[in-house]
């Protein structure tokens, strides 16, 4: 086997064996969410007012106008 040959199937032996790194965990940002204490996917109004603190403030859809 020349040179070329054998740099050609090592090559193809890592592509091979290499699996393709993922670059985030999905589920590790849920985890280090809930660890600060945040929720996800809760009703607001299902909760009492005092302990709607610790909930992820919602983002709102729609862009206001302003009032003059």
């Amino acid at each position: 086997m020349g040179r070329k040959a054998k740099l050609k199937k090592t090559r193809k032996h890592e592509i091979a064996t290499t699996k393709p790194k993922k670059r985030y965990d999905e589920t590790q940002f849920v985890k280090q969410f809930e660890k600060m204490g945040y929720q996800l996917k809760i009703d607001p109004q299902l909760q009492l007012k005092t302990n709607r603190g610790n909930i992820s403030p919602e983002i709102p859809q729609d862009t206001i106008e302003p009032q003059l």
